[in-house]
């Protein structure tokens, strides 16, 4: 990887900080024991990185529809559940998919 695609890849990464949120961004990159994007030397590692931050992106959009299609309140059940006071405590893409998933559940079970 040349030093011009490692830095469009960190680039890229970075990015991601808003859309994310502080918390899910950085237990993102702690999964490559890193703090900072620009601390990851391996290509391989960069992409799956940002790949993990796509996911956790698509993730997002996915809570975001079904969130519409709910009573309120049902977001802040589901995560009282979890022992989560709001989203912007879930800090991976395990507590994230299950948070759609309750969520999407909660959508199909709704007239």
């Amino acid at each position: 990887m040349t030093p011009e695609e490692a830095n469009r890849l960190v680039r890229e990464i970075e990015a991601m900080a808003d859309a994310l949120g502080k918390r899910l961004y950085r237990g993102v990159l702690k999964t490559a024991r890193v703090w900072n994007p620009t601390d990851i030397h391996d290509k391989d590692v960069l992409r799956r990185v940002l790949e993990q931050m796509r996911m956790a992106q698509r993730e997002l959009r996915r809570l975001d529809a079904a969130l519409n299609r709910v009573e309120p309140g049902t977001l802040v059940s589901i995560l009282r559940s979890l022992r989560l006071n709001s989203l912007d405590q879930v800090d991976n893409l395990d507590v994230l998919s299950t948070v759609v998933l309750a969520i999407e559940q909660a959508a199909r079970s709704t007239p």
